[in-house]
């Protein structure tokens, strides 16, 4: 009960991660290949990496967050 509070008061009701926003800015086959990366078990650092080599900043504990659902968007990818 405790740790759903904190994480209540930690979002930020109608704004999106940076993950989302780099998922929506994405055309079909880049975001479907993310996508995919999210969900395999690809480290965090390579995926921040990858995305920052492609013009996208993004840090690792920003995608962790994202994949757990704990990201400011509250959606799991």
């Amino acid at each position: 009960m405790f740790l759903d509070l904190v994480k209540a008061e930690s979002q930020k009701p109608g704004t999106e991660c940076r993950v989302a926003t780099i998922l929506r800015e994405l055309d079909k086959p880049e975001r479907a290949e993310l996508l995919e990366a999210l969900q395999s078990n690809f480290a965090a650092a390579a995926i921040a990496r990858a995305l920052t080599k492609m013009g996208h900043d993004c840090g690792p504990t920003t995608i962790t967050r994202h994949r757990r659902g704990d990201c400011v968007c509250g959606k799991a990818s």
